[in-house]
């Protein structure tokens, strides 16, 4: 059952919360929370630990999609003859994405809506192309996904290539951000991945969103999904309320 973030509703996984420690600014009235019974599309399913289908809990998920929900940084156009495109404001021919709260695509270009492209400069690294924040509240240790979808042009594509994404999960000790699970990926035009970890109750958290640059041209990820997902706990009082 989707349902839109109301300020005073502490949800799960959600900047906006009362009394969060997370060193970013409040988060932007623009995303929403759901609350979810998710499947795992992408992880493990053969170990001890697998993942369990019908996890509850809440979503965060960027705005992506909703040319309404645009920072101010950003105007919406829709000329007659080929539909409507998002663009900064300022004219530069790229800029950040930012919805606040921690919550950002980097480096994003003039689009046609749905999607969103962030571009890729040439280089022999890794570019971090966006993040996603959030406050994981539980009684206990529980899971936490980041999930990412985007396409990309078929001639960026590069045969046995097993790390040309990589999604991070971090958290923040106070003083800076660390990887908690890290998953490397191999790229395809219309690409998806999660990574998943279970972490400590009362974590700030976030996922990083990284590719690998390429020494001879730019590229463009063009995405239409990123969310960042945390299990909730329904209290079983019949066992010291451990969580169901």
């Amino acid at each position: 059952m989707k349902k839109t973030f109301v300020s005073s509703m502490c949800a799960l996984l959600w900047l906006g919360c009362g009394g969060n420690p997370t060193p970013v600014e409040d988060a932007a009235r623009t995303a929403s929370t759901a609350e979810q019974a998710l499947p795992c599309a992408d992880c493990d399913t053969g170990s001890a630990e697998a993942d369990v289908p019908g996890t509850h809990g809440y979503e965060i998920e960027l705005p992506i999609w909703q040319g309404n929900f645009v920072p101010p940084e950003w105007e919406v156009y829709c000329p007659e003859t080929v539909g409507c495109l998002i663009r900064p404001r300022s004219g530069a021919s790229m800029a950040n994405m930012d919805w606040r709260g921690g919550n950002v695509l980097y480096n994003v270009q003039e689009t046609h809506l749905p999607y969103l492209a962030a571009g890729l400069a040439q280089g022999n690294g890794y570019q971090v192309l966006g993040h996603v924040t959030g406050f994981f509240t539980n009684i206990q240790p529980g899971k936490v996904r980041g999930s990412v979808q985007f396409e990309t042009s078929p001639g960026d594509l590069r045969p046995n290539v097993q790390d040309e994404v990589v999604l991070a999960l971090q958290t923040y000790n106070g003083t800076a951000w660390t990887d908690a699970a890290v998953r490397s990926l191999p790229l395809s035009v219309f690409f998806y991945g999660e990574v998943e970890a279970l972490l400590p109750p009362n974590t700030p958290v976030r996922m990083e969103i990284r590719m690998r640059q390429r020494p001879d041209w730019a590229r463009s990820a063009y995405f239409t999904a990123v969310r960042l997902f945390g299990a909730q706990c329904y209290p079983d009082f019949s066992n010291n309320a451990s969580c169901l």
